[in-house]
């Protein structure tokens, strides 16, 4: 089996083997568990394709949540930093077609896990959507280690994107300020 980097809590990497990494199921419990508690609720509506989708209460505001939830892996083009979640040319566009509308939400998440840390890494969806084409999402393993050793970490991808981790409490501030999230300037 090829070695891959992994991300360490102390924010450093090492070359070993690919980790399990969760399934769907573990992935919807831990988004579900960021969200689920005070003063919020979260409400399962259905699925599509590829596609979870919410009602979300925060405060008095109930919003329509479109997540699109896997899980994050090695990248398989020999770039040892890179890592990665792939949406499929199958996956439901509803997320893409409804964001950014009044009171709808769209969110690309990729968990990562070691040793019982959970990270969450998204992108922008104005910038990620498939178009009905296979799509990565590449974020560099620093970046994960970054956020599993100070919470909550950006970097600048390739393409000029900015790409976040962070550990699940943040899942919330995320989701409220998703688009001054990503129209920030990089560092």
């Amino acid at each position: 089996m090829n070695k891959v980097y992994i991300a360490r809590s102390d924010g450093t990497i090492y070359l070993g083997d690919q980790p399990r990494g969760t399934n769907h199921s573990e992935n919807k419990n831990i988004f579900e568990d960021s969200l689920n508690y005070d003063g919020w609720y979260l409400n399962y509506n259905k699925s599509e394709p590829g596609l979870l989708i919410y009602s979300v209460g925060i405060g008095d505001e109930i919003s329509e949540l479109y997540v699109y939830l896997k899980t994050v892996r090695s990248s398989s083009r020999g770039r040892s930093l890179e890592h990665r979640i792939q949406l499929n040319a199958s996956i439901s566009k509803s997320g893409f077609i409804n964001m950014n509308q009044n009171n709808k939400i769209c969110v690309i998440l990729g968990v990562y896990t070691i040793s019982k840390k959970k990270i969450l890494c998204t992108w922008d969806p104005l910038k990620k959507n498939n178009d009905g084409r296979q799509k990565s999402c590449y974020i560099d393993i620093r970046t994960i280690a970054k956020a599993m050793r100070d919470g909550f970490a950006k970097r600048v991808d390739n393409a000029g994107d900015i790409v976040y981790a962070f550990e699940p409490q943040f899942l919330r501030y995320y989701i409220v300020n998703i688009n001054n999230l990503h129209s920030m300037s990089g560092e």
